[in-house]
């Protein structure tokens, strides 16, 4: 007997883990070390709040705004509740459930029945009746249907609670539980995807301001230039020195960098009006002052990039959701298998509600049964593919990830490695039309050549300067990039940012002038964490 009962407990095992899925291992992409050649140590270490790298508290009081106010971190939070809400859906299964019936019922009751037997009827009686010891006339044939002779109602009275349960001897449902607590895992993952994704959005728009800010100041000091040489050769030509045409010609041109400050303007707005939404704060109620640009030159050099990757929320996020799919499939084979519910009542019954209660009224019923599917016509079969489909397709929306991943890594340090030749490469640029400009308006004030070298030596200084201006703008994406695609921080007890308790920390007035800066960066020293 023993030997029966082993022999049933290791099939019920064998079972169990026919109902379960265990692909082959991912093999997720490796590479030795990043294609762009980088320095091999990092001159900064992120913090908790990566943003305090850059030395900005004017960033600093707009990142934490944006996590006080950014509906779509509190849309995060939101998908969150939402699916432990479905995990405890999934889980009750694994629990006995309890109810509570009772119920009244009343019945009309006959009290007899006799047959109607055809008897001689005796006089002035209106019921066949046999006479005095005379012996019964039952005439062959069938016998008629009986006559109701009286009736009264019957009530009964029950109350009974009722437990019901299906063992889970094939993981239906400890798959499907597990399954909807990967998913939990999933969305906090993608709530701090959404952090990443917020507080590097509001510093890509605020350093964009701050260039765009700057390309407004050179601007206004070129239309200053050309306005002060408006009147210079109004001057001459009232004088008769020069002809009309230079005026002209200096007034077009002043009319022209009118414009393009009216467009960088509008630029401007909008990238404000942007940011404000990215806050979270209407764009009517949001206004930066000018802002100073200044160059942020860091050093950012990761050394282990498959290790670095797994940091990404996102990429946790997939594995979660591949985990997820995989536990799936294995729910949706123990279709295959038997249910085995059972059901327990245990109550009282009667038909006096004053005697409900009497321990000689008491009820008991106990039932285990078993339903095992026969044929469906495929729908479990298909089922199973189904969940097998989408486990594929979370497994390479994983791998896609990855290497996506790899590509964001390898772009932003390359623009980085890259901006620091082509900033050098702008300041000589810059400094040749500064000479260009100089010299060509010291030789049309000698009168040596005509306003159409001037035009075209403010034209290129002002481009120049837009240009150096540019390339450190896109230094610094780079940097807000790279940091990004490593999910915030290589380190490897890094922690991730958080709601702040201070929610809605005011951001004070601004005190920045506009600068253009003339030398070459200087990089930022590692800070304090």
């Amino acid at each position: 007997m023993h030997r029966i009962h082993t022999s049933l407990f290791l099939s019920l095992i064998l079972l169990t883990g026919c109902a379960s899925y265990h692909p082959e291992p991912i093999h997720t992409p490796h590479i030795d070390e990043w294609k762009s050649g980088c320095a091999s140590e990092s001159s900064v270490a992120f913090r908790e709040k990566w943003w305090e790298i850059f030395g900005d508290p004017f960033l600093n009081e707009l990142e934490e705004k944006a996590l006080a106010n950014s509906p779509s971190l509190l849309l995060a939070v939101d998908r969150i509740r939402e699916r432990e809400g479905f995990f405890q859906v999934e889980r009750a299964p694994l629990f006995p459930h309890l109810q509570v019936g009772g119920s009244i019922s009343r019945t009309r009751v006959p009290d007899s029945s006799v047959p109607l037997l055809q008897m001689p009827r005796t006089p002035g009686s209106s019921v066949a009746m046999p006479p005095p010891f005379a012996p019964l006339n039952i005439p062959p044939g069938p016998v008629p249907p009986p006559i109701a002779l009286g009736s009264h109602y019957q009530t009964e009275y029950k109350i009974a609670p009722r437990m019901t349960y299906e063992i889970d001897f094939w993981g239906k449902y400890m798959n499907a539980t597990r399954a909807s607590l990967e998913d939990i895992k999933s969305a906090k993952e993608d709530y701090l995807s959404a952090i990443l994704i917020l507080t590097t959005e509001v510093a890509l728009r605020y350093f964009e301001l701050q260039a765009t800010d700057a390309e407004l100041d050179v601007t206004q000091r070129t239309i200053d230039a050309y306005k002060e040489q408006i009147a210079i050769n109004k001057a001459s030509y009232e004088a008769g020195l020069k002809s009309q045409l230079e005026q002209l010609q200096a007034e077009f041109e002043y009319q022209s960098v009118r414009a393009e400050y009216i467009d960088i303007l509008q630029r401007r707005t909008l990238l404000e009006n942007l940011l404000a939404s990215t806050i979270g704060i209407p764009a009517s109620s949001f206004h930066l002052p000018k802002l100073s640009f200044e160059n942020k030159w860091l050093i950012i050099a990761p050394q282990l990039p498959s290790e670095i990757l797994k940091q990404r929320p996102d990429i946790r996020s997939l594995e979660n959701q591949i985990e997820r799919e995989r536990l799936r499939v294995g729910s949706a084979k123990a279709l295959f298998f038997p249910s085995v519910p059972l059901y327990a009542e245990a109550g009282h019954l009667s038909d006096s509600l004053s005697s409900l209660f009497d321990w000689k009224n008491r009820i008991l019923s106990l039932t285990a049964s078993f339903l095992m599917p026969v044929f469906e016509g495929g729908r479990l079969k298909g089922q199973v593919n189904q969940a097998k489909a989408r486990y594929e397709a979370a497994l390479h929306q994983y791998l896609d990830g990855v290497i996506i991943a790899f590509k964001e890594v390898e772009n932003a340090l390359f623009v980085m490695e890259s901006s620091k030749e082509l900033y050098g490469i702008r300041q000589l640029e810059f400094r040749a039309a500064q000479d260009q400009r100089d010299l060509t308006k010291i030789r049309y004030d000698n009168g040596l050549i005509d306003f159409l070298n001037v035009i075209f030596a403010e034209r290129s200084l002002l481009d120049s300067e837009k240009n150096l201006i540019r390339t450190s703008r896109n230094q610094i994406f780079a940097t807000v990039s790279l940091i990004k695609s490593l999910g915030g921080s290589w380190e490897e007890h890094y922690q991730k940012p958080t709601l702040p308790e201070n929610a809605r920390a005011s951001v004070p007035p601004s005190t920045y002038s506009n600068t253009l800066p003339t030398g070459m960066p200087k990089a930022i020293l590692e800070q304090d964490t």
